[in-house]
């Protein structure tokens, strides 16, 4: 039988750590040297590793005031045709880092480990991609290994902008947002991630006290914490 765990019954023990301790990834830094057919003096981004590889990116995440007009803007930037998921993401209870199942309505479902530190500025997030061939039964099993800390619903506007992926989300019961997602092909160009980051922030006029530091799942569960009598 399937344990679903409260989200305001949380363990002791934290989500994630506010000073993540360094984690080895091998084999990551050394993707761009290895991959076959290009020299390793000349950088260059993916859209994403493929599932079960180590990634990285740089992410930056802010609320939306104006979807339409975002929109827009991410149109005119587009360098490739983009897609519109429904995905529903069950966060579980870990020790380190978050974990989420995520399951997309007519697509495979993932299972994604990703760690970053949370400041509102944008960050560097090492994550971990595994295809799902059966989510419901996966989903049991963690939720009665880990129990579920919370499921965040969304609508997702996907957008390509060079290296970057541009999220319009329209998430239930917490509203509109965006989302920037630097892809990296090794950690060497997490400065030139950063610097494309800031210059797409400044051309859909995010201002700074529109930023977040935190992910749809701490938002549900303080919302819920809110909601109580």
């Amino acid at each position: 039988m399937m344990r679903l765990v409260h989200p305001l019954r949380a363990p002791a023990s934290p989500l994630f750590l506010s000073q993540p301790r360094q984690v080895d990834y091998p084999g990551f830094a050394q993707q761009r040297e290895h991959s076959p057919g290009r020299a390793s003096s000349s950088p260059h981004f993916i859209m994403a590793p493929p599932t079960g590889r180590p990634g990285c990116n740089v992410e930056l995440k802010a609320r939306l005031h104006d979807l339409a007009a975002s929109r827009d803007i991410a149109r005119q930037l587009a360098t490739r045709p983009g897609e519109q998921q429904r995905q529903r993401d069950t966060y579980f209870h870990c020790q380190q880092g978050r974990l989420k199942l995520r399951e997309i309505e007519q697509q495979p479902a993932e299972l994604i480990w990703y760690q970053r530190s949370d400041q509102q500025q944008s960050k560097a997030s090492h994550y971990l991609r595994v295809a799902v061939s059966d989510p419901a039964g996966l989903l049991a099993a963690l939720a009665g290994a880990l129990g579920i800390r919370c499921v965040v619903a969304k609508q997702r506007e996907i957008f390509f902008h060079q290296q970057v992926r541009i999220h319009l989300d329209q998430v239930d019961s917490l509203g509109d947002f965006l989302e920037f997602e630097a892809v990296l092909d090794s950690l060497d160009q997490l400065a030139e991630g950063e610097a494309i980051v800031a210059r797409l922030q400044q051309q859909f006029d995010i201002a700074q006290d529109d930023l977040l530091s935190g992910s749809y799942g701490e938002m549900i569960v303080a919302q819920a914490n809110q909601q109580l009598p």
